[in-house]
């Protein structure tokens, strides 16, 4: 008997990174950006990502998943650059789907990282780099969360979505929101972020740069209806400035390099946490 294809829409068992994902849950991007990332940054002023989402389905205890534990920061910037969200919608036990994350980790992000070619932003750990983590005492943990749990991490430390443990009836839900001042997008990235919503392309988790995914199954009808070229995607005031569309009235642009990718500067988003801290 031919084997039924699986209608599942996303290459990954788990990540939705294509049909428009990334302009969903506004009002949930709206709320972290307000009661986490202000507080966090001490501003109004941010940008917001237009990550994907998950949604893993409960498995039989058949076929077990490889973990894929990255770093979110490549070699070409070290120190603190970036702080990533989770937004748990589900409860998750550890035998479950849930957040893997190697703490301390990001003590050898640069060790690690710099010596290699440059392999952009996802960096996925081999075995050899798994072992060296281990021999310094750093090991991976899988976080548990009860729905609502808000989950922070830096882009240096690695991390994944740690796959079920044997049959398991929950499914996991997870929102990734990445929030970072709007100081610091380059003016030239404005127009990418306009025609990014021309497209309703989904971007990676830095909310300066444009960095798209493709499309996938070209025959899959898209998520919002279209009319005249147009599309009904939810947008509020406030959303249209977290996705710089539209500018906030005083911007303070940080001098930095117009390609948005921090080389070479240390710790960028370390100022920033400071200044909301006080």
């Amino acid at each position: 008997m031919p084997k039924k294809p699986d209608m599942w829409p996303c290459a990954q068992a788990d990540m939705f990174q294509v049909r428009e994902a990334g302009w969903l849950l506004g009002s949930l991007k709206e709320i972290v950006a307000t009661s986490v990332f202000e507080p966090l940054f001490g501003r109004r002023e941010l940008h917001v990502s237009k990550d994907g989402f998950t949604l893993q389905r409960p498995t039989t205890g058949g076929r077990q998943q490889a973990p894929h534990d990255h770093y979110d920061q490549g070699g070409h910037k070290f120190g603190l650059q970036c702080i990533q969200a989770s937004i748990a919608l589900t409860d998750q036990e550890a035998d479950d789907g849930c957040f893997q994350v190697w703490p301390r980790s990001h003590l050898y992000h640069q060790e690690m990282l710099q010596a290699g070619p440059d392999r952009g932003d996802f960096v996925a750990l081999n075995a050899a780099q798994r072992e060296y983590l281990n021999s310094k005492g750093v090991q991976a943990k899988r976080v548990p969360v009860k729905r609502g749990t808000v989950i922070l991490w830096r882009s240096d430390v690695v991390h994944c979505g740690a796959p079920p443990l044997g049959k398991r009836d929950n499914f996991r839900a997870v929102a990734y929101i990445c929030c970072l001042p709007a100081a610091l997008t380059p003016p030239a990235m404005y127009e990418q972020k306009a025609e990014a919503f021309r497209q309703l392309h989904t971007g990676s988790h830095w909310p300066c740069q444009e960095v798209w995914f493709k499309r996938g199954r070209p025959n899959l009808k898209p998520y919002f209806r279209a009319a005249g070229g147009k599309h009904d995607v939810h947008m509020t005031a406030r959303l249209r400035q977290l996705y710089g569309l539209d500018r906030y009235d005083d911007e303070d642009v940080l001098p930095r390099g117009q390609d948005g990718d921090n080389e070479g500067q240390e710790g960028v988003a370390e100022a920033e946490v400071r200044t909301g801290r006080r």
